[in-house]
């Protein structure tokens, strides 16, 4: 699989989990004992992060010359 491909599969997974959202959210909760509010910005904290990375790894490959 090309970085191209993978960082694409991540996007796609990163959209895929957002659609998750709320039984994500109840599993955190549940599973680590935090409240809703805290467990839903955990999870969206961990969404920007993944998003932010791809946006940075796009970037670097830009400027390296292998992103088409």
């Amino acid at each position: 699989m090309s970085q191209a491909d993978r960082i694409a599969a991540m996007e796609k997974f990163v959209v895929m989990l957002k659609e998750s959202r709320d039984a994500i959210v109840d599993v955190l909760m549940w599973e680590i004992c935090k409240t809703a509010a805290d467990a839903a910005k955990e999870f969206d904290r961990t969404m920007e992060c993944k998003i932010c990375e791809g946006a940075d790894l796009h970037l670097v490959l830009n400027m390296a010359g292998f992103w088409s």
